[in-house]
């Protein structure tokens, strides 16, 4: 049974320092990403993808959030250290929401735009973070959309696990 577990989250609870509430910020988005961990992966495992959104977002801007998606993580891998969505040359991650480009988000540079943009709640939120395991590797480049990611998922799970977590 696929299992995914992170040491930047105690008693349900992301730790301030992967959040808005972290000095390592740029352009007011959280840049350190959490730690990850797996093991469980079925047989015919290609490759992994992970998805960190946020759906409380909904009631606060009228969209689920995307925080941070990667894919195309090879099945030998089964840890992604913190700071891993700046740190690991080869991890394939795509657009996070933070590119909306309007409002509040307008002008933000297309470097924040890929890959982990840390939760930036107003109040609290619950977060949701997924690995999948799939059948096969993506092709998938820098900059690739959720909804891309989502296809592949819908027809390439094998099995997936899930983390959620609070911020505020």
């Amino acid at each position: 049974m696929l299992e995914l577990m992170s040491e930047g989250i105690q008693q349900g609870w992301i730790s301030r320092e992967y959040g808005v509430h972290s000095e390592d910020q740029e352009w007011g988005i959280p840049g350190l990403s959490l730690p990850l961990r797996w093991q469980g992966e079925p047989e015919g495992t290609k490759s992994f993808a992970i998805t960190f959104l946020d759906y409380d977002n909904i009631e606060d801007e009228g969209v689920m959030w995307v925080h941070w998606i990667a894919a195309s993580i090879p099945p030998h891998v089964h840890e992604l250290k913190a700071d891993a969505s700046r740190q690991v040359s080869w991890l394939i991650q795509g657009k996070n929401s933070w590119s909306i480009g309007i409002g509040p988000y307008e002008g933000i540079p297309e470097k924040y735009t890929v890959g982990y943009g840390g939760p930036a709640p107003g109040r609290k939120h619950e977060y949701e973070i997924t690995l999948y395991a799939l059948d096969r590797m993506p092709d998938f480049r820098q900059g690739f959309y959720y909804n891309q990611l989502r296809k592949m998922i819908e027809e390439h799970e094998l099995a997936s696990a899930r983390i959620r977590a609070c911020y505020v």
